[in-house]
């Protein structure tokens, strides 16, 4: 195991001796923090680590408790590490990050890092982490659990793409950032949060929201989707299995690129009238929806325009108007 400095607190003063001891950085042992002052290098200000339940020190971001072999990148524009890599690690059931590596704040989750892991059931993050990049948690198939901590500020695309298991998030105030198809395909996710400070994203329903355009960019299989959403993202419902049925509201006006595709549960969907775009793939896969209800008239329905394969692979459902009812093939048949 290594551990060394916090390099990140601001300038310390502390009266000691003959004159005021300064210090801008935590050393750390398996118990304990303290500081050295720069002017005579006395140690003082020692004191015990003070865990939480994430098992990382509050005062200076000590972790004792993480996985060894873990491959590193050394970031010298911040003077930081990225975790890019689990090396040879097998058969362990949890992962545990450190917050320091060879002295320097580990900051980051690395692209791919932990692409297909699938042994960890639960991963632990501590407070240092910054971002968690594109695919870094990619088809971790066992993941059920994971913290994202108050200090993350991104999540990259696909970042939990196929995480079979996860059954839960909960996004914090500090994340201003979360890319495509984040959580497509967690078809065990039932439950998300963010917190209410957040001043990007809002929750509600068991969506993720962006507040200045409307956009549900996540959801999962328990989502009630609020009055106030115009759009449903790219990939927002991606392979959520255990979605069987979703109404959109009125004001929904698109449906995005593989928004509800590979939902292979869905059996019905409620669509507004407000709907003027569908885009490529919208409905992709989804083998068992065979009613499709619209608060419209027919031929409303057949003018919204609708990308290619919008309905690929679907069999063979019905468009239920307010004037008649309208088959995969176009087929009319009026009240």
């Amino acid at each position: 195991m290594k551990y060394g400095l916090k390099e990140k607190f601001s300038s310390f003063g502390y009266i000691g001796g003959p004159h005021r001891h300064i210090a801008t950085k935590f050393y750390v042992d398996q118990t304990s923090h303290f500081r050295i002052c720069e002017k005579c290098g006395v140690k003082y200000a020692e004191d015990k680590h003070s865990f939480g339940a994430d098992g990382v020190c509050a005062v200076c971001g000590f972790s004792p408790v993480y996985t060894d072999g873990l491959e590193y990148a050394y970031d010298a524009e911040t003077d930081s590490y990225a975790v890019v890599g689990a090396g040879a690690i097998s058969g362990a059931s949890a992962l545990f990050l450190p917050a320091y590596y060879d002295g320097k704040p580990v900051t980051q989750i690395g692209k791919q890092a932990f692409d297909r892991r699938r042994d960890w059931k639960s991963a632990v993050l501590p407070s240092s982490i910054r971002s968690i990049g594109d695919a870094a948690f990619r088809n971790c198939r066992t993941l059920e659990r994971i913290n994202i901590p108050s200090c993350v500020d991104s999540i990259g695309v696909a970042a939990f793409n196929g995480c079979f298991e996860l059954k839960e998030m909960r996004i914090p105030a500090s994340v201003t950032s979360i890319g495509s198809s984040a959580f497509s395909g967690c078809s065990a996710l039932e439950h998300i949060e963010v917190a209410e400070e957040n001043p990007v994203y809002r929750g509600e329903g068991n969506c993720i929201i962006e507040r200045s355009t409307g956009r549900l960019v996540v959801g999962c299989k328990n989502s009630r989707i609020p009055q106030g959403v115009v759009s449903i993202g790219r990939s927002a419902f991606y392979g959520h299995g255990g979605l069987k049925s979703i109404e959109l509201p009125e004001g929904v006006a698109e449906i995005g690129m593989w928004a509800f595709a590979e939902c292979r549960e869905l059996t019905s969907v409620t669509i507004p009238a407000s709907v003027t775009f569908m885009e490529i793939a919208a409905f992709w896969g989804d083998i068992a929806l065979v009613a499709i209800r619209y608060d419209g008239t027919m031929s409303a329905w057949k003018a919204i325009k609708k990308q290619e394969y919008w309905d690929q692979h679907l069999k063979n459902y019905a468009v239920y108007c307010t004037d008649g009812t309208v088959d995969k093939d176009g087929t009319e048949h009026r009240n």
